[in-house]
């Protein structure tokens, strides 16, 4: 009797450390995603205009990682990041909408999320693939 009841009350301790350590994870996801905000409505992110930022995942021809545009040129998964943060340094409103391609594998997505959330932004907008973009071109000579 007393080596069961020992043995419960070891169940009952390693059953609370494991919980213990489940809450301290389940707050500290919770207390990155108040830093970074993931919308699926583009009318919660912002204006849109020639300021507006949007990455384009596109699926890869061949096997490899998806292709990248930043408002419609061509970027690399190496520039994407620092060319984020040094843009996100001078905005007040830190956000990117982002459209990802059916074929794009979600370990690909799952890293822009990372990329775009370290370079500063803190609302990252999905659009459906088939959106049309949010980002207005500038065209030379026309006032932003």
């Amino acid at each position: 009797m007393r080596t069961e009841l020992n043995t419960l009350v070891v169940i009952l301790l390693v059953c609370t450390a494991t919980l213990v350590v489940q809450m301290a994870r389940l707050h500290q996801r919770l207390k990155q995603a108040a830093r970074f905000s993931v919308l699926d409505s583009d009318t919660a992110c912002g204006k849109t205009d020639a300021h507006t930022l949007q990455i384009d995942l596109i699926t890869p021809k061949a096997s490899g990682r998806a292709a990248i545009t930043l408002n419609g040129n061509i970027s690399s998964w190496d520039t994407i990041g620092p060319t984020l943060t040094g843009l996100f340094s001078t905005r007040v409103e830190k956000f990117v909408y982002v459209t990802s391609d059916p074929g794009v594998n979600s370990s690909d997505y799952s890293a822009m999320s990372h990329l775009i959330e370290s370079a500063g932004a803190e609302r990252l907008c999905l659009l459906d693939s088939n959106a049309p973009h949010k980002y207005v071109p500038l065209i030379v000579g026309s006032a932003p």
